[in-house]
């Protein structure tokens, strides 16, 4: 009992309240919580609350373990927020993302940067007649942690799917670093006291502050650097599907231009031979036209209704045939479905582009793709089915690895469907089965917003 009012009286004074609700309220804006509604809001406040009340959980839990373990004492403050961040990870964010860890652990390493400034200036200044009002550096110094992670909040990385490994590495080398910097410091402040220690303890923690700001900026930029390398790649492709489109129109305007020269000729003659009453041979005409017609009106054009998708379709259709590949599809769509059109329009050209690709690679004889699009209750489904070489690996071929000459350059079709698709609150599955490769989509319908707003505004950035 003695130690829990120890606990209260000395080592949880106001200075580590303020604290703490600095950071809880530090995590609830990094990480966007929403506070658009009344709802919002009181879902936000229950958040702060229950992680308050975690907090001091956890503070306590730390004190009594470093009455009995005195070699952690020294780093008390640090195992608090370690544990405070892993608990609300636990019951808010359990999503298995990348950038959760390390806008997380760049918040942690401002926190402890922070937390030693607010002991550190007080200690420097012991002598001053006016210490006691530097103890309101504590205050100054939970600010600037809630500013540090609204500058978070404003260059988030959940706006960027593809995070480059080196950058992962970079934010976790910093972050260890600086633990160990401030252990280190820690450990060593408590054996001198003289005045240089104190300057270079001050130090310190302002310099991990600097250094997690630098490294998550360049973080951030690399990540917005790939992303730009990303739409750029993809312009280019949607540049290459208008030329194509392009193209299909030309081709379709000649066909209907040679069509209608030919049926004029094929009615004149129909015409004598009707004037002459040679009945029997005007019926076997109408015969070898029908025949003519199936093998001499071009490929096959979608017409579900959806004009884009049988837009997209047409596209797909002169790819296939251009490969001499047998492209099928089954459609049941309504004339106009609420996805944004750039959205569906990337995940359906890189879904059959894809399936094409890989259908060139077998045997003639078994280059056929199949496609079929519908709407089942609130849900918009897509299915693609393609061949793959006998004997392939199918734990190769869902490594989805690009096998192009520039794989910077490409490999982002499956990426860019399944960030699409989450933002839709839908799911991809990939599987290989009797030498073919499936690849089926689920997308909401009725899914308007995303985590950090409406779902039609991410995929553009896409």
């Amino acid at each position: 009992m003695q130690t829990l009012v120890n606990f209260f009286s000395f080592e949880f004074g106001w200075d580590t309240a303020f604290r703490l609700a600095a950071v809880i309220a530090s995590l609830l804006i990094a990480y966007r919580v929403p506070i658009h509604t009344s709802r919002d809001r009181l879902h936000a406040a229950g958040q702060f609350l229950i992680m308050y009340a975690a907090g001091i959980l956890v503070h306590l839990s730390v004190f009594f373990t470093a009455q009995m373990f005195r070699e952690l004492w020294a780093i008390s403050y640090q195992m608090n927020w370690i544990l405070l961040l892993i608990v609300y990870y636990a019951l808010f964010r359990r999503e298995r993302r990348l950038r959760k860890w390390i806008m997380g652990v760049t918040l942690l390493a401002a926190v402890f940067a922070m937390s030693e400034i607010g002991f550190a200036i007080p200690n420097l200044l012991q002598d001053d007649p006016f210490r006691p009002v530097y103890r309101w550096v504590h205050v100054l110094a939970a600010i600037l942690i809630v500013l540090f992670s609204v500058f978070l909040r404003g260059h988030s990385l959940y706006r960027y799917h593809e995070i480059p490994a080196a950058s992962a590495w970079n934010i976790a080398i910093n972050a260890v670093s600086s633990f160990l910097i401030l252990c280190i410091r820690m450990l060593s402040g408590e054996r001198r006291n003289d005045l240089e220690l104190q300057w270079f303890i001050l130090l310190v923690p302002v310099m991990v502050y600097i250094l997690s700001l630098s490294g998550y900026l360049m973080v951030y930029y690399q990540c917005k650097e790939h992303q730009e390398r990303i739409t750029l790649t993809l312009g280019n492709r949607l540049l290459e599907a208008d030329r194509q489109m392009l193209q299909l129109s030309q081709q379709a305007a000649a066909n209907l231009q040679s069509l209608r020269h030919d049926i004029k000729n094929q009615f004149r003659v129909m015409e004598i031979m009707l004037d002459e009453g040679r009945y029997d041979e005007l019926k076997a005409f109408f015969a070898s036209m029908n025949d003519w017609f199936r093998s001499n009106t071009g490929m096959h054009l979608s017409a579900c209704g959806n004009v884009l998708i049988d837009s997209i379709m047409n596209m797909e259709y002169m790819k296939a045939a251009t490969g001499k590949i047998k492209l099928t599809s089954k459609i049941s769509v309504p004339a106009a479905l609420p996805i944004d059109s750039s959205a569906l329009c990337r995940v359906l050209v890189n879904l059959i582009d894809n399936a094409l690709e890989a259908a060139a690679k077998v045997e003639e004889e078994r280059r056929c793709v199949d496609c079929k699009i519908y709407v089942r209750g609130d849900y918009l489904f897509i299915s693609v089915v393609n061949p793959v070489p006998e004997g392939a690996d199918p734990t190769e071929i869902l490594k989805m690895k690009t096998a192009k000459r520039d794989p910077e350059s490409h490999g982002y079709g499956h990426r860019i469907v399944a960030h699409i698709v989450e933002k839709y609150n839908g799911c991809v599955r990939y599987a290989v089965e009797d030498n073919e490769f499936l690849s089926d989509v689920m997308m909401d319908l009725t899914c308007g917003e995303g985590e950090d707003g409406h779902a039609q505004d991410q995929v553009r950035s896409v």
